[in-house]
């Protein structure tokens, strides 16, 4: 008689299957928010006793030792899954990291499930395996997305919707598979003790702090179409006038600030497209000022005028109280003196969790 061995049932081992156990570029998103969401898994217990920004910086490490237990990924691949973006090949930053596993759930509820309930429907009572039915739900995408009745590709998965092996992995038809592995709570991660100067990825004008906090609702995504600008010859006139060059000017950056609020959520190559008919739209550079419109310097004092303003310099001084005499400059400080005050600056102190 044969004895079964019972098949080890991970993070590792379906993201393994899932993958083919070896790494593509197309899959760099989808295992990134893989490891985001399986970081927050694990992290769930632990997030109330952190603060707000200790959390996105908990969520990042247990993230890039989630991707460590891959044995398939080199250092270098595990490096490159963990980019802002292919393009500029910037590490993710914290506060980038939470705002990407927010979006996962958001992304499957609206562009997958919908779908998948549809195809249950159709389904009825024919019982098909999990894999199976993830199958038919991705040719039925590629057909609406490209018009084809072809099979789809291999890596129409990954390129398609980086959530969709999410959904395959963690979910059961229209709910999350209740067999899951239990969470593995991370036990070494370490974190700031004071939010550090200058860690979010945005500037101050791009602000989306409250969409960071957890239970907070977000900013729905929509589609960059709706930011069509205009960009017929007209807007190159050189004679533009200068009021309608700087709204123009002005509108053009707003749409760039808006744009940089949505990296990490829509798909690159939209935001590429955005941005060239951004650049397309800017206004032509302005002529050079006319001679005659420059502003004239102000006449020179007469003789008479000079003599009035040296006699009130004059009765200004001797209307001064004592003891107003001028300080004397401090002297110059040589590089030693500097260095005998030069203190270093302390590193920020962590906490375990």
């Amino acid at each position: 008689m044969e004895t079964q061995v019972a098949t080890a049932d991970d993070f590792k081992t379906r993201v393994t299957r899932v993958c083919g156990g070896s790494y593509r570029q197309n899959m760099r998103r989808s295992l990134q928010s893989l490891a985001l969401y399986e970081a927050d898994r694990c992290l769930a217990s632990k997030y109330s006793g952190l603060r707000p920004f200790q959390r996105k910086f908990a969520l990042l490490a247990a993230t890039k030792d989630i991707l460590g237990t891959l044995e398939w990924l080199n250092p270098s691949e595990r490096e490159e899954v963990m980019y802002r973006t292919n393009s500029s090949k910037d590490d993710l930053p914290p506060d980038l990291a939470w705002r990407r596993m927010k979006v996962v759930s958001r992304e499957i509820a609206s562009t997958i499930l919908p779908k998948a309930q549809e195809l249950l429907g159709e389904l009825g009572d024919n019982a098909i395996s999990h894999n199976d039915f993830c199958d038919l739900l991705l040719q039925r995408m590629y057909e609406e997305s490209t018009g084809k009745s072809t099979p789809h590709h291999k890596m129409f998965e990954f390129n398609h919707n980086n959530t969709f092996p999410v959904y395959r992995i963690y979910y059961k038809g229209i709910s999350i598979d209740s067999k899951l592995w239990d969470p593995i709570v991370p036990e070494n991660i370490t974190v700031p003790d004071k939010k550090p100067e200058n860690w979010k990825s945005v500037r101050k004008s791009n602000r989306v702090d409250e969409s960071d906090r957890v239970g907070v609702k977000v900013v729905e995504t929509f589609s960059l179409k709706s930011l069509a600008l205009d960009t017929s010859p007209a807007l190159h006139d050189p004679d533009m006038s200068d009021d309608i060059r700087r709204a123009k000017l002005h509108e053009v950056k707003e749409h760039m600030e808006l744009l940089a609020q949505f990296e990490g959520i829509i798909p690159e190559e939209e935001l590429i497209q955005r941005k060239k008919a951004l650049y397309l739209a800017l206004p032509p550079v302005p002529l050079p000022q006319n001679t005659n419109n420059r502003r004239k310097s102000p006449p020179e004092d007469s003789d008479s005028e000079r003599q009035s303003k040296k006699k009130a310099h004059s009765s200004m001084n001797a209307t001064k109280p004592s003891g107003t005499d001028p300080i004397e400059p401090l002297p110059q400080m040589d590089e030693e003196d500097w260095e005998s005050v030069q203190q270093p600056e302390p590193d920020f102190p962590t906490v375990r969790i």
